[in-house]
């Protein structure tokens, strides 16, 4: 992604910003035990699409919402949320167009996508990795 931006491939350096980006997503489903089904069958979240994936992410706010008023249920929240529209902005506004080549990239745009990816990146990291901190 760096090295195709580097070389003025703005457009390929979106392309592969989105690559990331979907690592991360499908990381984030998997680690809150996220679950996707297509035709009424149970999906591998590998084979699902961003929508089914970033919906999954979003339904798991619902038990969230049910919690007792207070700050572990806000923190969660807002860390779900905050997932959760990372995702939904990276799908409208870049993969769609990168992906179904709807739109060339300038290098101004290429370098905020490639700095909001390790935003996003780096949001998974702090809020999801730590196993005795966040798991939910």
């Amino acid at each position: 992604m760096v090295y195709c931006y580097v070389l003025e491939r703005n457009t390929a350096s979106v392309f592969h910003a989105m690559r990331v980006a979907e690592y991360g997503l499908r990381f984030l489903a998997k680690r809150i035990r996220a679950t996707v089904s297509h035709s009424g069958k149970p999906q591998r979240l590998e084979y699902a699409e961003w929508d089914k994936v970033i919906t999954a992410i979003k339904n798991k706010l619902d038990p969230i919402r049910r919690l007792p008023s207070g700050p572990q249920r806000q923190s969660k929240l807002e860390m779900f949320s905050d997932a959760a529209d990372h995702c939904t902005f990276m799908k409208d506004i870049f993969r769609n167009n990168v992906s179904h080549t709807r739109k060339p990239y300038k290098p101004s745009e290429a370098l905020g996508v490639i700095e909001r990816v390790r935003d996003f990146m780096i949001f998974i990291a702090e809020n999801f990795t730590n196993e005795k901190r966040k798991r939910v």
